[in-house]
Protein backbone atom coordinates (compact mmCIF):
# COMPACT_ATOMS: atom_id res chain seq x y z
CA UNK A 1 0.00 0.00 0.00
CA UNK A 2 1.25 3.48 -0.76
CA UNK A 3 1.66 6.00 2.01
CA UNK A 4 0.73 9.70 1.54
CA UNK A 5 4.39 10.53 0.94
CA UNK A 6 4.54 8.03 -1.96
CA UNK A 7 6.57 5.42 -0.06
CA UNK A 8 5.42 1.82 -0.01
CA UNK A 9 4.29 0.31 3.29
CA UNK A 10 5.62 -3.24 3.55
CA UNK A 11 4.31 -3.86 7.06
CA UNK A 12 1.63 -6.57 7.16
CA UNK A 13 -0.51 -6.45 10.29
CA UNK A 14 -2.57 -9.23 11.84
CA UNK A 15 -5.68 -7.31 10.78
CA UNK A 16 -4.42 -7.22 7.16
CA UNK A 17 -3.80 -10.98 7.25
CA UNK A 18 -7.21 -11.78 8.80
CA UNK A 19 -8.94 -10.15 5.83
CA UNK A 20 -7.06 -12.20 3.22
CA UNK A 21 -8.59 -15.27 1.61
CA UNK A 22 -5.85 -17.90 1.72
CA UNK A 23 -5.96 -21.59 0.93
CA UNK A 24 -2.86 -23.28 2.21
CA UNK A 25 -2.04 -26.14 4.54
CA UNK A 26 0.76 -24.33 6.35
CA UNK A 27 2.30 -20.98 7.16
CA UNK A 28 5.72 -20.73 8.81
CA UNK A 29 6.34 -17.67 10.96
CA UNK A 30 10.03 -18.01 11.76
CA UNK A 31 10.66 -14.51 13.10
CA UNK A 32 11.02 -13.74 16.81
CA UNK A 33 8.07 -14.41 19.14
CA UNK A 34 5.49 -14.94 16.38
CA UNK A 35 3.23 -16.90 18.75
CA UNK A 36 2.28 -13.75 20.62
CA UNK A 37 0.02 -10.82 19.95
CA UNK A 38 -2.05 -8.37 21.90
CA UNK A 39 -4.49 -9.25 24.65
CA UNK A 40 -8.14 -8.71 23.70
CA UNK A 41 -11.03 -8.60 26.14
CA UNK A 42 -13.04 -11.87 25.85
CA UNK A 43 -10.73 -13.12 23.08
CA UNK A 44 -7.47 -13.82 24.90
CA UNK A 45 -4.24 -13.19 23.04
CA UNK A 46 -4.76 -12.42 19.35
CA UNK A 47 -1.86 -12.23 16.92
CA UNK A 48 -0.52 -13.41 13.58
CA UNK A 49 -1.26 -17.14 14.10
CA UNK A 50 -4.93 -16.33 14.81
CA UNK A 51 -5.09 -13.99 11.83
CA UNK A 52 -3.79 -16.72 9.53
CA UNK A 53 -6.46 -19.11 10.86
CA UNK A 54 -9.12 -16.49 10.06
CA UNK A 55 -7.63 -16.14 6.57
CA UNK A 56 -7.93 -19.90 5.93
CA UNK A 57 -4.59 -21.40 7.00
CA UNK A 58 -5.07 -24.61 8.99
CA UNK A 59 -1.59 -25.13 10.43
CA UNK A 60 1.24 -22.84 11.55
CA UNK A 61 4.80 -23.12 12.75
CA UNK A 62 5.44 -20.31 15.21
CA UNK A 63 8.18 -19.19 17.59
CA UNK A 64 7.75 -18.78 21.34
CA UNK A 65 10.68 -16.42 21.99
CA UNK A 66 13.47 -14.42 20.37
CA UNK A 67 15.34 -16.58 17.87
CA UNK A 68 18.90 -16.43 16.61
CA UNK A 69 19.06 -15.52 12.89
CA UNK A 70 21.61 -18.20 11.99
CA UNK A 71 19.88 -20.86 14.09
CA UNK A 72 16.43 -20.03 12.71
CA UNK A 73 17.66 -20.07 9.11
CA UNK A 74 19.42 -23.41 9.53
CA UNK A 75 16.47 -24.90 11.41
CA UNK A 76 13.90 -23.77 8.84
CA UNK A 77 16.00 -25.04 5.94
CA UNK A 78 16.29 -28.48 7.53
CA UNK A 79 12.62 -28.54 8.58
CA UNK A 80 11.45 -27.45 5.10
CA UNK A 81 13.37 -30.34 3.56
CA UNK A 82 11.33 -32.74 5.68
CA UNK A 83 8.05 -30.93 5.03
CA UNK A 84 8.62 -30.97 1.27
CA UNK A 85 9.08 -34.74 1.41
CA UNK A 86 5.49 -34.95 2.70
CA UNK A 87 6.26 -35.43 6.38
CA UNK A 88 3.55 -34.19 8.77
CA UNK A 89 4.34 -30.87 10.42
CA UNK A 90 4.81 -32.11 14.00
CA UNK A 91 7.00 -35.01 12.86
CA UNK A 92 9.13 -32.67 10.72
CA UNK A 93 9.62 -30.34 13.67
CA UNK A 94 10.47 -33.21 16.03
CA UNK A 95 12.94 -34.86 13.65
CA UNK A 96 14.59 -31.52 12.91
CA UNK A 97 14.99 -30.89 16.64
CA UNK A 98 16.59 -34.34 17.07
CA UNK A 99 18.89 -33.54 14.13
CA UNK A 100 20.04 -30.34 15.85
CA UNK A 101 20.30 -31.95 19.30
CA UNK A 102 22.62 -34.59 17.84
CA UNK A 103 24.97 -31.80 16.75
CA UNK A 104 24.57 -32.43 13.02
CA UNK A 105 24.49 -28.66 12.46
CA UNK A 106 27.46 -28.01 14.72
CA UNK A 107 28.00 -27.59 18.43
CA UNK A 108 26.71 -24.00 18.61
CA UNK A 109 23.39 -24.85 16.94
CA UNK A 110 22.92 -27.96 19.10
CA UNK A 111 21.89 -25.76 22.03
CA UNK A 112 18.10 -25.77 22.51
CA UNK A 113 18.03 -21.97 22.70
CA UNK A 114 18.84 -21.98 18.97
CA UNK A 115 15.88 -24.07 17.79
CA UNK A 116 13.47 -25.04 20.59
CA UNK A 117 11.32 -21.91 20.14
CA UNK A 118 9.58 -23.42 17.11
CA UNK A 119 6.27 -25.22 17.70
CA UNK A 120 3.28 -26.26 15.62
CA UNK A 121 -0.24 -24.90 16.03
CA UNK A 122 -3.37 -26.08 14.26
CA UNK A 123 -4.38 -29.23 12.41
CA UNK A 124 -1.78 -32.00 12.06
CA UNK A 125 -1.25 -33.10 8.51
CA UNK A 126 1.35 -33.68 5.83
CA UNK A 127 1.74 -31.30 2.93
CA UNK A 128 0.67 -32.33 -0.58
Amino acid sequence: MSAPDGSINTFLSADDVAHLKLRSALVILSACSTAFGKSELREGTVGLPDAFVQAGIISSVISLWLVDDEGAAAFMTECARRLCSGMPVQMALTQTKWHFTAGRQGKRLARPRMWAAFVAMGVEMGLP
